[in-house]
């Protein structure tokens, strides 16, 4: 996208996305594509209407929309299927919000890898830092949900009292100097031996390194 639409920045797409009706992630993140994730991670699935392929479609479209209902990215899908010359599907979320629930993690995850690698190789030469391609490390920290399982793995901070504090996890980041795109991430507790950023950096998946 970003050398088709070179002089648009971030806001831009993102209002040309929301203006696009029905599913515009489809033209993105090509079915084939997809497709061929799925089968190389081994998930199986049956042949519906909220197959993998359609439900992430559907999620990145409702991620962007100013609605953000789940009502509105149904809405999105009969409009597609309508220009696709599919039959309607109900108005019902339901089917919609548990097809979500079932997504792997794992399948966004190398999704989000070779989109982003995909555009880190074919980036223009003249984005490169002398010729080459620069990778910019950066980290964050996020909170989460207080809960048991949460505390365990990514417990909050000692001078926080039990019960007014919340899960804090370390995230780390390679960033992709041309094209501003994440290439990689990790994550790791904030608190305890060895979970510093250059530890959390040692979880990198490997996937950044470009000829």
């Amino acid at each position: 996208m970003a050398q088709d639409n070179e002089f648009e920045n971030w806001e831009q797409i993102n209002r040309r996305l929301q203006r696009t009706p029905g599913l515009p992630f489809s033209d993105l993140l090509p079915a084939e594509m997809v497709a061929r994730v799925l089968a190389e991670l081994k998930i199986t699935y049956r042949e519906r209407i909220y197959t993998p392929t359609v439900t992430l479609w559907m999620f990145l479209s409702q991620v962007l929309s100013p609605d953000h209902s789940c009502r509105d990215a149904v809405a999105r899908l009969s409009a597609w299927r309508e220009s696709q010359g599919l039959p309607p599907c109900s108005s019902d979320t339901t089917s919609y919000c548990d097809a979500r629930q079932r997504l792997p993690l794992e399948f966004i995850k190398r999704l989000f890898y070779e989109t982003s690698r995909k555009e880190e190789q074919n980036a223009d030469r003249s984005w490169l830092w002398k010729g080459r391609h620069v990778k910019i490390a950066d980290g964050t920290t996020v909170t989460m949900p207080d809960t048991g399982a949460n505390q365990a793995v990514f417990p909050q901070r000692r001078n926080q009292a039990r019960g007014v504090g919340f899960p804090i996890a370390r995230v780390m980041m390679v960033l992709s100097l041309a094209t501003g795109n994440v290439l990689d991430l990790a994550t790791g507790p904030m608190r305890g031996k060895k979970t510093g950023e250059n530890r959390v950096c040692s979880k990198f998946t490997g996937l950044i390194v470009t000829r």
